[in-house]
């Protein structure tokens, strides 16, 4: 089979044919090289987007029974709200621990608190257990919840406390980032948090 198939064409379209496979291959894989510097070149941070101020003030009802019960120190005053959806990957739960550990350590925020808003109970405990996550949960409906939460997918936001305005608001990034970058993300809310 094999010898009629090299004596059924001629040299120059088995020729042709070896070219254009291999064409396609270098052209597949330019392609693939391609994206990922695109990627790269327009968010070198992972996907990391930090927005504006919120003018408008955040509804914040729906915490009073988390934010009534922390009054451990009169110099806290920034919240720290973390947004996620349970289909997160490894790397941003690794960013969301180290985010978690950092502002618990730091004296101007509260305890952050974890939001999934419109997941099922059951579902968000077993991924929260599962994953190791020790922050309080607070599962929200998007008809209750604030559009700065219902909006977000996978957001760290920093809120003060006396003006329930947004201070930092960013979406943490799927590649797993430095805690040097962690920490100075830290500060920089805690800069804007002192500008205000």
């Amino acid at each position: 089979m094999l010898f009629f198939f090299f004596f059924s064409y001629s040299p120059k379209v088995i020729f042709k044919h070896l070219i254009l496979d291999k064409l396609k291959y270098l052209i597949s894989v330019l392609l693939l090289i391609g994206a990922s510097l695109i990627m790269f070149v327009y968010n070198p941070q992972g996907n990391e987007s930090v927005t504006t101020q919120r003018i408008a003030e955040i509804d914040l009802k729906a915490f009073d029974d988390l934010l009534s019960t922390d009054k451990s120190s009169h110099k806290k005053k920034i919240l720290s709200f973390i947004v996620l959806t349970t289909d997160a990957c490894p790397s941003c739960l690794n960013n969301v621990s180290e985010y978690a550990q950092l502002i618990k350590q730091n004296e101007y925020f509260f305890e952050p608190v974890l939001i999934f808003v419109d997941e099922e109970k059951p579902l968000v405990e077993r991924f929260v257990q599962t994953r190791g996550l020790d922050i309080p949960l607070k599962l929200l409906s998007s008809d209750v919840a604030d559009p700065i939460f219902s909006e977000a997918k996978q957001n760290l936001i920093f809120v003060d406390r006396e003006s329930n305005k947004a201070i930092y608001n960013f979406v943490i990034p799927n590649a797993v980032t430095s805690i040097e970058h962690k920490s100075s993300t830290i500060e920089e809310s805690i800069s804007k948090w002192i500008a205000k």
